[in-house]
């Protein structure tokens, strides 16, 4: 499933699998099952009209401090790079330079959306 937008001339994609509301710890009495739920894996996707861009591998949290989190971090230069299964999918968002992270963070609020860290 996806939601996508235009903001400011750049398409700004979420996509995300659909997951099952059930859980499989739950006691079929009624009672309260397990309170850990499984993480829903997503990627952010911010792409001008060349079809250049960069892509937020991201994954939710539960808990109060977390919403979700950036793994991988792929920048592209066309679409057919962005689509290629061999390409590189990016470092991981903690292993790059702060500055950059702060940089990254502010492109994703400029796309309004908010990154939870």
């Amino acid at each position: 499933m996806h939601l996508e937008r235009e903001i400011d001339g750049k398409l700004v994609k979420v996509e995300w699998q659909l997951t099952s509301p059930f859980d499989p710890t739950a006691d079929v009495e009624g009672e309260e099952g397990g309170q850990e739920y499984e993480a829903t894996d997503f990627c952010i996707t911010l792409e001008n009209k060349s079809g250049a861009g960069v892509s937020f591998y991201c994954s939710t949290q539960t808990g109060e401090d977390h919403r979700y989190v950036i793994g991988n971090v792929k920048s592209f230069a066309s679409k057919e790079e962005k689509e290629s299964v061999s390409s590189y999918n990016g470092p991981e968002f903690e292993d790059i330079d702060e500055k950059l992270q702060e940089s990254l963070d502010e492109l994703l609020a400029e796309a309004n959306i908010l990154c939870f860290e």
